[in-house]
């Protein structure tokens, strides 16, 4: 779910609307938004970080968090810090890695020549120093008002993988571990049934 705001009569008072019932992000949408990254500071590390939450399904802490050392190039598997778990230790999951992104990450961190110590994305003023939320924030609301998009923000790339994998009959426990909901109850909340999915069903279930 995401929050709509309403100040009228409440000061930052915020109603929940069904994700379902906003348009979502498609491959060409994507792309209209990367055509702009060439505009801003940093254009080859910000189209690696939006191209990241795009195909990992991250939390923007989370991605924030990634060290050289964490990316496995070899077996095509990122250890991630998952920071929304009840828990007292720091709990870490594996999460694959789509060939052409390992292609872009491992490019970024010759590049920049980057240790294994290092954040892959890293304050300008410290390699060692995370980017900030807000910045990244920044950045891609810019973007994606250049784009033509109001709502865009971090956890949309996160939203729409998890609805384009679904479209795609990948099942929600996988989804559940890719992503790294604690409980696969939260992945279902992110389910989108279209009117095509009905019609099927209807048109299946009468079929004979």
């Amino acid at each position: 779910m995401t929050p709509e705001k309403k100040s009228k009569g409440f000061k930052n008072f915020q109603i929940w609307k069904n994700p379902a019932e906003e348009r979502l992000f498609y491959p060409e949408d994507l792309n209209k938004i990367l055509n702009f990254v060439s505009e801003t500071q940093n254009p080859v590390r910000n189209t690696l970080i939006i191209m990241s939450l795009a195909k990992l399904g991250d939390r923007i802490s989370e991605l924030l968090e990634i060290k050289v050392s964490d990316i496995n190039f070899e077996k095509r598997v990122i250890k991630v810090l998952r920071l929304k778990r009840r828990s007292v230790k720091r709990v870490y999951e594996l999460v694959p890695l789509e060939p052409n992104l390992a292609f872009m990450m491992e490019s970024y961190i010759k590049q920049n020549r980057l240790k294994d110590s290092d954040l892959l994305f890293s304050s300008p003023s410290s390699k060692t120093k995370s980017l900030t939320r807000q910045a990244v924030w920044y950045m891609i609301k810019k973007v994606g008002l250049k784009a033509g998009f109001t709502f865009t923000h971090p956890h949309v790339f996160r939203h729409n993988l998890v609805i384009n994998m679904r479209e795609k009959n990948v099942p929600l426990t996988v989804i559940q571990k890719i992503v790294g909901h604690s409980s696969v109850v939260t992945t279902a909340q992110y389910d989108k049934v279209t009117i095509g999915d009905m019609k099927n069903a209807n048109e299946t279930l009468w079929s004979n």
